[in-house]
């Protein structure tokens, strides 16, 4: 408890620190941004590697360790950014409100997202062993590590869309990160499926080669999941903000109803199914959203394009171009 206690420090320096960092994003300084993420990734085992070696190896050790990261970066952050001369004192009320208004609905979306990303592990704690959630967060693990590419993508998506004034240019880039989302994360699905015995046995040790089944069914989510990010980030570029907290309704309405059905029938596995169906369902709400609201076919959106490999290697080079900039 009192380590969950002193995390809550992480709510306040990650999201300080993250936001801050999302200025360079905005400006396409995607390598700044980039380092500003990857940072906390390398710092975090660093601060643990000094714990160890000075003997203090508690839980509440790592919890620091997680704190000094964040705050790191968000002294970093801010230095590069009074660098930029982006600092400021006085407040804006007006930008203020209006990024309240816009930025609210958006956080209805991630409040039940996150709740619909925890519901399946809830129910597995409440009906299963405590062997099945092991097993079950192990697979979830690993499944994420194609997310992992598809979120660069979903990130790069708001402001490339967003920049365009037609709409009718705002659904031509729409669609080629949707595509090149779902080529990745086809990509990804087959190699994880192929290689899910020899993975959970490199990163975790034999012992949990048992959730190889339930990686062959959650890594079918990561499609659907990114397709949802790219499709989320269309109706922020399109300010059309309605559709994302309905469809994380959606989907966690779906993920309820699908575990108490198929838990009771196939264990665990069925959560596993249930994340499947949840993120496929929510896919399918905003496909329909992108065809009535945005005007944009799903067809125009996911048929493939013999331009699509060249607007992909231009886009490569951009982010490298970028990120030797930053």
């Amino acid at each position: 408890v009192f380590a969950a206690s002193l995390y809550f420090g992480h709510v306040l320096l990650g999201a300080l620190g993250l936001t801050a960092a999302g200025m360079f994003q905005g400006a396409l300084r995607m390598g700044v941004w980039n380092g500003c993420r990857i940072a906390v990734t390398v710092l975090y085992p660093g601060f643990v590697l000094g714990f160890l070696v000075m003997g203090r190896v508690t839980l509440t050790e790592f919890v620091i360790a997680q704190l000094l990261a964040n705050a790191a970066l968000l002294i970093g952050v801010g230095a590069m950014i009074r660098r930029e001369g982006w600092t400021g004192w006085r407040p804006d009320f007006a930008l203020m409100r209006r990024f309240a208004i816009y930025v609210l609905p958006i956080l209805s979306g991630v409040a039940l997202a996150t709740l619909n990303g925890r519901l399946d592990q809830i129910f597995i704690e409440r009906a299963l062993t405590a062997e099945d959630l092991g097993l079950y967060v192990v697979a979830f693990g690993v499944a994420g590590l194609v997310s992992n590419f598809t979120s660069l993508l979903s990130v790069l998506t708001f402001p490339k869309v967003a920049a365009r004034a037609e709409p009718e240019q705002k659904a031509v880039i729409l669609g080629r990160f949707l595509r090149l989302a779902v080529a990745v994360a086809l990509g990804g699905t087959v190699a994880l499926y192929l290689l899910a015995d020899w993975l959970l046995a490199l990163l975790y040790g034999d012992a949990f080669v048992a959730a190889t089944p339930l990686l062959h069914v959650l890594v079918l989510a990561t499609l659907p999941l990114a397709a949802k990010a790219i499709l989320i980030q269309g109706c922020k570029a399109y300010e059309r903000l309605g559709p994302i907290g309905r469809t994380e309704g959606i989907a966690l309405a779906v993920n309820a109803t699908a575990l108490l059905v198929l838990m009771p029938r196939l264990g665990v596995v069925g959560a596993a199914w249930a994340a499947v169906l949840s993120q496929s369902c929510a896919v399918i709400y905003l496909l329909i959203v992108a065809r009535g609201t945005f005007g944009i076919g799903i067809g125009e959106l996911l048929r493939p394009r013999l331009d699509d490999l060249r607007h992909a290697w231009n886009g490569l080079r951009d982010l490298r171009a970028s990120g030797r900039a930053g």
